[in-house]
């Protein structure tokens, strides 16, 4: 190179450098052992070979080689030592792999039976790779995994994620799931008869061997103890530490008292003889000023006397009560009957009165001209009209329907009504006046029938289509149904009824055919229930559900599977039932589980033999499978215990027992004839014998009982002899005994239901004497008193009040 140098005045000088450029030496690449690689992979790159060179790499390394294990272009300067550099590079992508991290819906630690799922992050370039002591997750390729805890232990759970662009790998932390076991389930015992009457109360206990568990009812309790007086079946649950549970349920029997609601009370003046009769039950006592009547054990009562009279009825469930008490007046009738009267029925005017409709049958032998209408105590003050009806009616026949408004009647009062007749002859002298029987109502609300109508009924023609038949070619049941009635009919059915013609349905009394069709939801749907509601303006005075059957024609339709379960549903403890499956069976396969029964399953339509040995009610279930599916068909059968039987004396009525039963009494030993119609809980004998009884829940669930039999009367031994004092009482009393010779004397004190409630024995020397008596356990009643001596029986009522 030539370099010229010059001054400011022009003057010049030069210089000649001779340089001399050498070429750098290309040492080659950069060699790497992998370009591509996964995270946590190491690259080991190696610079160009030169002995006498030195190095130095973009990461200030001056090794001839390093190792790398991240994305980036790696550079090294390799300096030969003459001042030429020779550069070169290489570029390194380090991919990661999938992010592996398990996560839970649900918790960590789980009760026998409970469940969770565990996931990964889901990617369509990913595969998965489950691994764990659970083998129903081991080797499982999806990014989720249900976990059912059926077993307890401690579970371990790892994912290998793969993702199929770089090959790259993770493998997840390990998750650990704890299953606990379940808890045994708890205990439930009653405290007493697990079958009692309303008003009565079972305690229900319930335990269990860990005594840290807490305790939560279906009543909402969380004490081991509840008190229960409703039907039905309690549950119970326990819970432990580890939050897991079990249950355990209890049934019960709370059968009702007698309905009581018809059997009229109050103040009733009427012409004696009178008839009363008690709301429907099994046995009857019937009492007047609270005592019992003897031999009064009817349902239906016909006296002559006044009192105070009210009944004890006992239902088929064995539960007793008393209704309340009817004050009975009853005085002789000025003449005999000679007329029948009845109200045919109760509604409402536009104004919300009150209107009976009746008539009268004249039994007298002469036409009467007039009827007078009067209503009875204790409703004196109740104003109707018209009170008098001037209307022929001919002997032995009947008038036309009359009628009478009610003014100020209330709902739910119980009003009794009768009428007398009366004819006069042409000179204006009365001929005949006389009564009537008596009918009672009861007033209804008017908000509910506001206004009366004489066209307003319904009556259903059971025809051939008390069942649904079958179409094979529209696929569903076709009905044909024969209706005759007054009114507008509402005919009210579910969305896959389908009726022909108008809904409602105007009818007057005349006889229409309505047809229509019905699809059946499944193969459980075997009854199809319509409600036929009749009415007239705003008066409903007809609502009747009926049901039908599907499939008359089994020739055309297919066999779905019903539940018909013929048994015996009620057998005394030891005995056998006899199951079978009363519909057609072809086509359909069935397993039967008879819970507490030997044997305890079967299969096929029956019949099944099975013997019950433990008492109580047990859940019969039969499964019937057919091509339409499965039908599960639950029933119950109870077993029942044999009764106790046991007989007393009250007075002249011997009162069997336990109550609730079935009852047949004979003279002397069972094995004869029975005594005809004594079929209650209470007989009065007519003379003195040995008399036996069969109590039974059931054709041979029975047990008999046997008493010898003393007619005592009511006063054998006379109050010369024996009398007790105060009557009435407090509920303590002394017996004065006038013996005329040393004896022993029993004393028996026996409540109005034969029960007895004290006893004692005096020996007694010849004179008057006094035994002071006084019990606590007398509360207010009538009590029987009953003194055997060596020379009889004698027998007084107390009043303790």
């Amino acid at each position: 190179d030539t370099l010229i140098v010059r001054d400011t005045a022009g003057c010049a000088d030069t210089v000649v450098q001779n340089i001399t450029i050498n070429a750098p030496v290309n040492y080659g690449n950069i060699l790497a052992s992998d370009t591509i690689v996964c995270a946590g992979t190491p690259v080991l790159l190696v610079a160009p070979f030169c002995g006498t060179c030195t190095y130095l790499w973009n990461t200030n390394s001056t090794n001839d080689s390093i190792t790398v294990n991240t994305s980036g272009i790696y550079t090294v300067d390799i300096n030969d030592g003459s001042g030429c550099i020779y550069s070169t590079f290489i570029n390194i992508i380090v991919n990661n792999g999938p992010p592996a991290v398990i996560q839970n819906t649900g918790d960590d630690e789980l009760c026998v039976g409970e469940s969770t799922t565990l996931f990964v992050q889901a990617n369509n370039n990913w595969l998965y790779q489950w691994i764990s002591n659970d083998v129903n997750v081991n080797g499982q390729t999806t990014n989720s995994v249900f976990v059912f805890a059926s077993i307890p232990g401690t579970y371990n759970y790892q994912v290998i994620l793969t993702d199929t662009t770089t090959g790259c790998s993770d493998t997840s932390l390990l998750y650990i799931v704890i299953v606990h076991q379940n808890p045994v389930p708890p205990t439930i015992v009653a405290l007493g008869p697990t079958t009692i009457c309303f008003g009565d109360t079972i305690v229900l206990v319930g335990s269990h061997p860990d005594p840290t568990v807490t305790y939560l009812w279906n009543t909402g309790s969380v004490n081991d103890t509840i008190s229960v007086t409703k039907n039905g079946c309690y549950n119970i649950a326990v819970t432990d530490t580890n939050g897991c549970s079990a249950s355990n349920l209890f049934c019960v029997t709370v059968n009702p008292l007698p309905d009581l609601c018809t059997f009229y009370e109050g103040c009733f003046d009427t012409c004696a003889p009178y008839t009363m009769c008690a709301p429907a039950g099994s046995t009857y006592q019937w009492l007047n000023n609270g005592l019992p009547l003897p031999g009064d054990t009817m349902q239906c009562l016909t006296t002559s006397l006044s009192g105070m009279y009210s009944v004890i009825v006992s239902n088929s469930f064995g539960c007793v009560d008393t209704t309340g008490v009817l004050d009975l007046t009853l005085y002789p009738c000025p003449d005999s009957l000679c007329a029948d009267f009845w109200i045919d029925s109760v509604a409402c005017d536009s104004n919300g009165n009150h209107v009976i409709f009746y008539r009268v049958a004249n039994q007298s032998q002469i036409p009467v001209t007039q009827v007078n209408l009067e209503i009875l105590q204790p409703h004196l003050n109740i104003a109707f009209a018209p009170a008098v009806v001037f209307t022929t009616i001919p002997s032995q026949g009947t008038s036309g329907q009359l009628s009478a408004i009610i003014y100020n009647g209330n709902p739910g009062d119980s009003l009794c009504f009768r009428v007398h007749i009366l004819a006069y002859d042409s000179m204006g002298h009365e001929e005949i006046c006389c009564y009537s029987d008596t009918d009672c109502i009861v007033l209804d609300s008017c908000d509910k029938h506001p206004v009366d109508t004489t066209c307003c009924y319904f009556n259903f023609l059971d025809d051939s289509s008390s069942c649904l038949i079958f179409d094979p070619v529209s696929q569903y049941y076709t009905f044909n149904w024969q209706i005759n009635g007054c009114g507008t009919l509402s005919m009210q059915t579910g969305n896959n009824v389908v009726i022909n013609g108008n809904n409602p349905l105007t009818l007057t009394g005349n006889t229409v055919i309505v047809t229509g069709n019905y699809t059946p939801t499944g193969p459980a749907d075997t009854i199809m229930c319509v409600t036929f509601v009749m009415s007239q303006g705003n008066v409903f005075c007809a609502d009747t559900t009926i049901c039908f059957v599907m499939g008359c024609d089994t020739a055309t339709q297919p066999q779905h599977p019903v539940c018909d379960l013929n048994f015996q549903d009620s057998i005394c403890v030891g005995q056998t039932t006899t199951y079978s499956y009363g519909a057609n069976p072809t086509g359909l396969t069935f397993q039967w589980q008879f819970t507490n029964g030997s044997p305890a399953t079967a299969t096929g339509p029956g019949p099944h033999t099975v013997t019950y040995n433990t008492v109580g009610c047990h859940q019969v279930i039969c499964i019937i499978s057919s091509q339409q599916g499965i039908l599960d068909c639950i029933d119950t059968i109870c077993v029942l215990p044999p009764p106790v039987a046991s007989v007393s004396q009250n007075g002249n009525a011997l009162f069997a027992f336990p109550a609730g039963y079935n009852y047949q009494w004979y003279n002397g030993f069972p094995g004869g004839s029975p005594i005809n119609g004594a079929v209650n809980q209470f007989y009065n004998p007519s003379v003195g014998g040995f008399y036996c009884v069969v109590v039974s829940n059931g054709p041979t669930c029975a047990d008999t009982a046997c008493i010898d039999y003393i007619n005592v009367g009511i006063d054998v031994l006379g109050e010369a002899v024996w009398n007790i004092y105060p009557n009435p009482n407090e509920g303590a009393f002394t017996l004065k005994i006038n013996s005329t010779t040393a004896e022993t004397v029993e004393l028996k004190v026996t409540n109005a239901i034969g029960e007895l409630v004290d006893r004692r024995i005096y020996e007694t020397h010849s004179g008057e004497q006094n035994f002071y008596i006084a019990n606590n356990g007398f509360a207010s009643g009538v009590y029987f008193i009953q003194l055997k001596t060596e020379k009889g029986t004698g027998m007084r009522r107390m009043l303790v009040r």
